[in-house]
């Protein structure tokens, strides 16, 4: 799937999807309306009745196949919100995490660690449901977007991008960091 992924995205790049003209803006409304009129009706699906001969037809595709549909809908969304300059606030705080995004990934992995697991919280021990799952992202999310607004407050990029660098630097006959 991932190879699949990552050939579907480069197809969209060529194709021109994110070209700021006219030809990427109709790309990414076609996007957006097949993604979301197609993905979100498949993705109710998997909520039918487990007895109903249409759960048969739906067991396995919804991970693989509908969610992928869905995420064509929410390029095109995305995409949207960047076009029409809507939240600018929440588009600076997903720069701030795009800027950081190793940081963070490595950041979230510890605090969902801290959250679920015994030697933290161990939230995992307990049926915390799909309310409490929402409420578990929406906290981590907002801890990385505040901890990658202040780090980048100081720094011209996240701590864990900064060694990486510098032990690129190293690994380069030559270059000094």
């Amino acid at each position: 799937m991932c190879v699949f992924l990552y050939l579907f995205g480069a197809k969209l790049v060529r194709a021109g999807a994110f070209s700021p003209d006219d030809a990427g803006r109709r790309i990414r409304r076609r996007l957006l309306g097949w993604g979301l009129a197609i993905g979100v009706p498949l993705n109710l699906l998997p909520l039918v009745p487990i007895g109903h001969p249409a759960f048969q037809l739906v067991a396995g595709l919804d991970r693989y196949i509908f969610a992928i549909i869905l995420a064509v809908g929410y390029i095109g969304l995305v995409a949207l919100f960047l076009e029409k300059g809507w939240l600018p606030w929440l588009q600076g705080r997903l720069e701030d995490i795009g800027k950081t995004a190793l940081s963070c990934y490595m950041l979230q992995n510890v605090l969902g660690c801290a959250l679920f697991y015994g030697w933290g919280l161990g939230l995992g021990r307990f049926e915390v449901g799909s309310l409490g799952t929402v409420a578990a992202w929406a906290a981590i999310s907002a801890a990385l977007a505040l901890f990658a607004h202040l780090w980048l407050k100081h720094f011209p990029t996240g701590p864990f991008e900064m060694v990486w660098r510098r032990l690129s630097a190293l690994a380069e006959p030559g270059r000094r960091t």
